[in-house]
């Protein structure tokens, strides 16, 4: 609106100048019916110039309502062509007792957003009068996001991949093989990929994915590529730095996923660990 403000303020001289032209040719058409082909010529050649202007100043205006509409659209694609995702709503729902209905999505808008510090976090428009709970699952078209950890009746937080005090179990989309991702608290581009042995091939460009030993994030979401890999001496363990899918600088629309069967897998997990110890 800004803009639209100053663009009139920046040529109200000329805006007068048309008024007090428009006027005076007003007056000479009156008497001379050969002008007037002329000037509706001229005047249409004008108009459609300041449609056009305000054409475009009404399309930039419209631009969230579009995104959001986007993001609908995107919500329904992913129904159909995810996999790994096969019930999507906006919006979530209870119930649900099939492997198919073990992840739902609801979109948000990103109002903050982080990247310069070392643990850097993100707030959303959505909370818990859209049931939103700790530890759900944020990501992007691009790939993984974060993880929610505070939740207001309307807003939440979500730890960001870009904060050293978490990592995420990933593994290389190729050959299975697994580690963890941490950001290095350096670039918002980049994080470290870890405890992928040495004796697997690595190439530059190999794409890596979420894990299915998580019970945050559903199987193979984008994390990013292999940039670079090196080994240290007797280490049996690479050292590899990947670009992330996401970009933190720009990001606007996320989806927020569910599981109902997390807390379920996080207790039996529980049960197994105690029954060990036990022995």
């Amino acid at each position: 609106m800004r803009s639209f403000i100053d663009f009139f303020v920046k040529y109200h001289v000329f805006f007068l100048f048309l008024l007090l032209e428009f006027f005076s040719l007003f007056l000479s058409v009156r008497k001379s019916s050969m002008k007037t082909g002329v000037v509706m010529s001229s005047a249409n050649s004008v108009s459609g110039f300041f449609y056009k202007k305000i054409s475009r100043y009404g399309n930039y205006f419209n631009l969230k309502e579009q995104n959001r509409k986007l993001v609908g659209e995107n919500l329904a694609l992913k129904k159909r062509l995810q996999p790994s995702f096969p019930a999507v709503n906006e919006g979530f729902r209870k119930g649900g007792d099939s492997l198919h209905n073990q992840y739902y999505y609801t979109s948000a808008l990103v109002i903050k957003n982080s990247i310069s510090y070392e643990n850097n976090f993100i707030t959303l428009d959505k909370g818990s009068m859209q049931g939103i709970e700790p530890d759900m699952v944020v990501i992007s078209n691009e790939g993984i996001v974060g993880v929610v950890v505070n939740v207001s009746k309307h807003y939440s937080t979500a730890i960001s991949l870009l904060n050293s005090q978490i990592g995420f179990s990933c593994k290389l989309a190729k050959n299975e093989y697994f580690g963890t991702v941490k950001w290095n608290g350096t670039d918002y581009r980049t994080a470290d990929l870890y405890e992928i042995p040495n004796h697997v091939k690595l190439i530059k460009g190999d794409t890596v994915v979420t894990s299915s030993y998580s019970a945050l994030f559903p199987e193979k979401i984008p994390v990013g590529t292999v940039l670079d890999f090196t080994t240290k001496g007797e280490d049996n363990f690479y050292n590899i730095r990947i670009k992330l899918a996401v970009d933190f600088k720009n990001l606007r629309y996320v989806y927020i996923i569910k599981n109902i069967f997390r807390k379920e897998q996080i207790e039996l997990e529980k049960k197994s660990e105690q029954k060990k110890l036990v022995r």
